[in-house]
């Protein structure tokens, strides 16, 4: 069941974004860039896949866990980690309707740069994708 659809599981702020806003095939496409051919990364639903050239596949619930593992298991080297706003700075800015909506590879940069613990929530009315 989809994260947006009623009774879905809580997912985290920029995952809910990137589903409503139709961006995780492009932020999936930068991520998949930013670690080459070390790693395929892809989408299952409401989730992320990673595989490993073993054969070894981990499904991640939110885009923050998935970068977290990519940094963690040196698939992206953290001495050229993009530079980027906070990741809550970008989400914050998609929200204004003034502003233009961060790109790709900005949510790919903050996501990298700022690897944590996701904050989650429950997200209803989401498109799913």
């Amino acid at each position: 069941m989809c994260a947006g659809c009623p009774g879905g599981r809580a997912v985290s702020k920029a995952t809910a974004h990137l589903n409503l806003h139709g961006m995780k095939s492009a932020v999936l496409k930068e991520l998949q860039r930013s670690i080459g051919s070390r790693a395929v990364l892809s989408a299952f639903g409401d989730r992320w896949v990673l595989a490993s050239r073993t054969g070894r596949r981990e499904v991640f619930d939110d885009v923050e866990t998935l970068a977290g593992a990519l940094v963690a298991r040196g698939l992206v080297d953290g001495r050229v980690l993009p530079a980027g706003a906070p990741l809550e700075r970008l989400l914050e800015r998609a929200g204004d309707p003034r502003a233009p909506r961060p790109g790709a590879d900005e949510l790919v940069a903050a996501l990298l740069a700022g690897v944590g613990p996701p904050e989650r929530r429950p997200v209803r009315g989401s498109r799913c994708g």
